[in-house]
């Protein structure tokens, strides 16, 4: 794995900013990777996840100074790596759902146990999956980004580097906006495609965190809560499809199955209502006017959730 320099921002640049805060991100990337490689664990698959989401905000936002085809590519490979692991999350999530119900339902234990045999092999497969990931193409990738965005923030004067930057987080903003106008109650899928959104732009908002005036680690942890209330809703769309997959292919009680998939439904619409309620607090994570000056030996940092 490559190791990639990077220097404390220049004053008041955003190109330096984001140049060091991928190589910055870039280590820590390859940290928690080397952490799963070394001993697989959920809790190091889930920070490596964290930081695998970052990694990609952070390249999103390095496409309005540096070359997008390669940041396509770059991005490709992340993404993935990423998707390696889907099945193992929506699994585990799943499981921790069906446990509040094994009580009520005959239905719920028999997928919990068919849950859990799949979440076994999911595991096996990928503790051999993990190790086999490479990153020396990606490595190559990450070091030009940063060597280019410092130079081109600098060898373009005329160019406001800024107000490409954050012209793509308002662009990010307007998509989430786009997407919540079109949700309906009737169709989970939406509010999926509004909470991938405003994931996106989320991420992106952490990473320029510290050039952002107003944002506050209290307006950071609001976001990530409206993004959980979307996320609660798909993470039952996909319980409801596993039960459903179940139902068709095990054939248990169909009239066990049917209840248990009732009280699902129900508790979705309920999660449904709450999120529409408030739906229009979005406003309020719009973009910053502009970006803050950072003063020389300025390396405020403010963590992300």
């Amino acid at each position: 794995m490559q190791a990639v320099i990077y220097h404390a921002p220049a004053e008041g640049k955003v190109g330096p900013h984001l140049s060091a805060s991928l190589a910055r991100q870039w280590q820590r990337y390859q940290k928690r990777l080397r952490r799963c490689q070394k001993r697989y664990s959920e809790p190091a698959v889930h920070q490596w996840r964290i930081e695998t989401r970052r990694l990609l905000a952070s390249l999103e936002l390095l496409r309005a100074l540096a070359s997008g085809s390669r940041i396509t590519k770059a991005q490709r490979i992340i993404k993935k790596h990423l998707d390696t692991f889907d099945e193992l999350r929506d699994l585990h999530i799943q499981l921790l759902i069906v446990g509040q119900w094994t009580r009520r339902y005959v239905a719920a234990r028999a997928l919990q146990e068919h849950l859990r045999k799949r979440k076994k092999r999911c595991k096996k497969r990928l503790r051999r999956q993990v190790r086999g990931l490479r990153t020396d193409r990606l490595g190559r990738f990450i070091e030009g980004f940063v060597d280019e965005t410092a130079e081109r923030s600098q060898s373009r004067p005329g160019r406001d580097p800024d107000a490409k930057v954050l012209g793509a987080v308002r662009d990010a903003f307007a998509k989430v906006m786009g997407l919540k106008a079109r949700i309906r109650r009737s169709n989970p899928d939406t509010l999926h495609r509004t909470r991938i959104a405003f994931k996106r732009y989320r991420y992106m908002v952490e990473t320029l965190a510290s050039l952002l005036p107003h944002l506050t680690e209290k307006q950071l942890t609001r976001m990530h809560a409206y993004q959980t209330a979307m996320g609660n809703i798909q993470d039952l769309e996909v319980l409801i499809a596993s039960l459903e997959a179940f139902a068709r292919k095990r054939s248990p009680d169909a009239k066990a199955s049917a209840r248990f998939r009732t009280a699902l439904r129900r508790r979705q619409q309920g999660l449904i209502t709450h999120y529409l309620k408030i739906a229009d607090k979005l406003e309020a994570f719009q973009p910053e006017p502009r970006l803050r000056r950072r003063t020389v030996g300025d390396t405020t940092e403010q963590k992300p959730k």
